[in-house]
């Protein structure tokens, strides 16, 4: 392949890559917009669990705090290579 081939593959790759990146980018303002969104509700499901807990319900309150948790647990323990776990 001769150095000018070279070169048009390579720049082609790198526009393509420009343009990929440009659409990436350009979904900023909806992550953005998306983040906004779920800090609202954050914000409304704890209003309604305070709301709860001043007049006395429980219950209700701890309903609506435990929307706000994690749906799964993140397991901080280390992970055992496959040849240690099978000398124990």
């Amino acid at each position: 392949m001769s150095q000018a081939n070279q070169r048009h593959i390579v720049a082609e790759t790198m526009q393509s890559v420009h343009v990929h990146y440009r659409q990436c980018h350009l979904a900023g303002p909806q992550r953005r917009s998306l983040r906004h969104d779920k800090q609202q509700w954050i914000d409304q499901i704890a209003s309604t669990g305070e709301n709860h807990l001043l007049c006395g319900e429980i219950k209700d309150a701890f309903a609506s705090f435990r929307r706000l948790r994690q749906k799964c647990k993140i397991s901080s323990a280390a992970l055992l290579s496959m040849s240690s776990a099978t000398q124990s």
